[in-house]
């Protein structure tokens, strides 16, 4: 099948100036895609919220009560692995499935109750803890997550709350406040986007530090790190990751040689065939659209030039 054909059955993900010829698996075509630059649905029912959420690309919110934090804490004590007692990790790449499957419910039914006080008709996709553990020197450099969905029509959005306090000193999150209106390309899920050493320095990054209970809710397209955790205990974050109900849930798969195949997926993927085989090929899931590496790379040095 032709991209021609695949874009008239799809949603209006991208914008295509093609040359001649055709794509497809074993074509020869160039094709350069751009998402297009359309206004889209609103995220927050609040106007100060939404209002801030558009300019900065995030907002801060009282979120959980202490109690429901520290049930979701216990419930990570209760069943880390030795093996995930060091660095940077995350639930969803657990060696126990069960674990693994457990924490997705928890932490999706604590935000479920909350989340719809804040933003406008969102369903979630993907729960994960995102631990920093005790004397993790590393900072994790700015950069970008993956797209979920068609974010020419849709924002998608990422709620990281803080399940004990968080400062500079334990790990806390940093952001490029409005970077995230220079983000007008498709990313994959896998290795992430770095940004060189001038955008992350000190000028132009913000650090988030949360009380317990307090969430940072950010665009999907947000560039964000973490400091390092110069404390003796884990830094220990709840996130959950949403789409507008309407929207399709999208998983942009890597290829070998740098295009992009874009599958859309049941909106329970993340918590069984992700789950079950993190960072896999979607097997049973329908192939929409594919991208060439060219587009995905002028996408990258355009947010660059900003």
């Amino acid at each position: 099948m032709v991209l021609k054909e695949i874009i008239q059955r799809t949603p209006n993900i991208y914008n295509s100036n093609t040359m001649k010829g055709q794509v497809g698996r074993g074509y020869q075509q160039k094709t350069i895609l751009k998402l297009n630059q359309m206004e889209v649905r609103k995220t927050f029912d609040d106007i100060d919220l939404q209002q801030k959420f558009e300019e900065n690309g995030y907002v801060i919110v009282p979120f959980l009560a202490e109690d429901e934090a520290k049930t979701l804490v216990d419930f990570y004590l209760e069943n880390r692995l030795e093996q995930h007692s060091s660095g940077l990790h995350s639930s969803i790449l657990h060696d126990d499935p069960v674990f693994k499957k457990g924490s997705f419910e928890k932490i999706t039914a604590a935000f479920e109750l909350e989340a719809p006080k804040y933003l406008t008709d969102y369903v979630p996709i993907l729960a994960q803890y995102l631990v920093k553990e005790a004397f993790t020197d590393d900072r994790f450099k700015l950069h970008l997550d993956p797209a979920l969905t068609d974010e020419s029509k849709y924002t998608a959005v990422s709620i990281w709350c803080a399940l004990e306090d968080i400062t500079k000193e334990n790990g806390a999150m940093f952001v490029n406040p409005k970077g995230h209106k220079n983000v007008y390309f498709a990313r994959a899920s896998g290795p992430p986007i770095y940004f060189s050493e001038q955008i992350q320095s000190e000028t132009a990054v913000k650090v988030i530090e949360l009380k317990r209970g307090e969430a940072f809710i950010a665009s999907q397209k947000i560039p964000h790190g973490s400091m390092p955790n110069n404390t003796d205990k884990p830094r220990i974050a709840a996130n959950l990751r949403l789409i507008p109900r309407e929207a399709d849930n999208l998983i942009y798969y890597k290829e070998l040689n740098g295009d992009l195949s874009i599958y859309k997926v049941s909106q329970d993927y993340y918590k069984h065939a992700y789950a079950d085989e993190p960072g896999s090929r979607p097997k049973d899931e329908g192939l929409i659209m594919q991208i060439e590496q060219a587009s995905i790379k002028s996408g990258i040095e355009s947010m660059h030039l900003h």
